[in-house]
């Protein structure tokens, strides 16, 4: 986490506090306040710079994503940038923020549970909507996947396990903002006051 907030003001401007920390806590990795906050006091502000949003794909991908009524949703394409920022690695603008997400085996959503572990919740609500989105994300991902064989040099391989993760990330930490589904810097932190 040492680099993450230095970047994260690089990439916000100086509108972050320097009282804030990143740390862990009984929750996991956290933002902490190593100062009292005045009430009125503004502790950060992420400009849309510090956003992934749809916006931030290539115009080329987009047009073609764009064509298909399943590709053009706007979390998909979301989750589409964020394959295509982690196939870049540490080249990518957003390494910092990418390599803080979870890995897919880190993951506690049930896009990932097989047919036994999704038989546990069976009669539940749940069940029905874990189903609807894993045929969801394969829909999106049948859709997409022509359109991102296109582009090696940025997908390289396309498999439905890469998208299924982004996806998993995208639903699980993006906010829907005046620019659509984006992926704020901060969302995968819980902020913890401590005075």
């Amino acid at each position: 986490c040492g680099g993450f907030l230095p970047w994260l003001r690089s990439k916000a401007g100086a509108s972050i506090s320097s009282a804030l920390r990143i740390g862990t806590s009984p929750l996991g990795r956290s933002l902490f306040a190593s100062q009292p906050i005045q009430e009125g006091d503004c502790i950060l502000q992420l400009p849309h710079a510090a956003q992934l949003t749809q916006h931030k794909l290539p115009q080329e991908v987009r047009l073609l994503l764009d064509d298909d009524a399943v590709a053009r949703a706007a979390a998909a394409k979301v989750a589409v940038l964020l394959m295509m920022e982690q196939r870049l690695g540490h080249e990518s603008g957003w390494a910092p923020y990418v390599t803080s997400l979870p890995a897919k085996d880190q993951m506690h959503n049930m896009m990932f549970w097989d047919l036994d572990e999704l038989d546990m919740v069976r009669h539940s609500p749940v069940y029905d909507e874990a189903i609807e989105q894993k045929e969801r994300i394969r829909k999106q991902f049948s859709a997409a996947k022509p359109a991102l064989e296109r582009f090696p040099h940025l997908f390289g391989e396309v498999k439905l396990e890469d998208f299924m993760h982004a996806s998993a990330l995208v639903s699980s930490r993006a906010w829907q903002t005046s620019r659509g589904v984006s992926l704020i810097s901060l969302t995968m932190m819980v902020l913890l006051i401590l005075y």
